[in-house]
């Protein structure tokens, strides 16, 4: 999250939502917390590609 551009961290997001077949039991998160100077941007693109990558 924090030493990512935007594109890399929608590219994580859709691979690892693409690993888990059932989507309906997980709360999608950064593990444990937000990072410190994490780029608005980024958080931004985890939330979008989340959005987007929801079944």
């Amino acid at each position: 999250m924090a030493a990512g551009t935007p594109a890399q961290v929608k590219d994580a997001v859709k691979k690892a939502m693409n690993e888990i077949k059932d989507h309906s039991n997980i709360i999608w998160s950064v593990g444990g917390g937000m990072p410190p100077d994490v780029k608005d941007e980024n958080i931004f693109a985890f939330l979008d590609s989340v959005k987007e990558n929801s079944k």
